[in-house]
């Protein structure tokens, strides 16, 4: 049994597509060399410098403060959290519009999340 969603064609990435993510893509780059050269100049402070104590809280503190960002932000692409980011922001509206229509109206319960397609 198959689907009309699985007879259509895969979709060709638009050109802001390939804007966003090759720009997103240069950031995390960017970022992440500078990260490494910050992290590799606190590990040469810890062996040569006159204060030895100060590269090893700065290298921890960079560590403890990254890591669980890291594993928040894989959690989440993981489990699907950023695959419709703009229904929150039209749920919000159209609460909203209700809201301002009648403020007694109790809020309506959540929709449910849309189940994931394996591919």
């Amino acid at each position: 049994m198959s689907t009309h969603e699985d007879l259509r064609p895969a979709r060709r990435p638009t050109a802001r597509t390939v804007a966003v993510v090759g720009f997103a893509a240069a950031i995390l780059l960017i970022a992440g060399f500078g990260f490494i050269y910050k992290m590799t100049e606190f590990a040469l402070t810890i062996v040569k410098d006159d204060i030895e104590g100060f590269g090893a809280v700065a290298v921890a503190i960079y560590l403890i403060g990254i890591l669980p960002i890291v594993f928040i932000t894989l959690w989440a692409i993981l489990t699907g959290r950023f695959r419709d980011i703009e229904r929150p922001k039209y749920r919000m509206l159209e609460l909203n519009a209700d809201l301002m229509t009648d403020p007694s109206a109790p809020i309506p319960p959540r929709p449910a999340a849309r189940p994931r397609k394996r591919s």
